[in-house]
């Protein structure tokens, strides 16, 4: 059974950091950069992770 508490605080880490991180920038542009460079990290770990070998 996954620990859907665990996940959810983990989240919420990850958010604040996030958070953080893009309070420092005050550009839009600053925001859109992060988001790209998560949904890069994110579909690349998934097609490394699911290619069979």
């Amino acid at each position: 059974m996954i620990n859907i508490l665990g996940i959810k605080q983990q989240i919420e880490i990850w958010n604040e950091k996030l958070n953080s991180l893009a309070s420092n920038f005050d550009s839009p542009w600053a925001g859109m950069a992060i988001f790209i460079i998560l949904l890069v990290i994110a579909v690349l770990s998934i097609n490394a992770f699911s290619s069979k070998k």
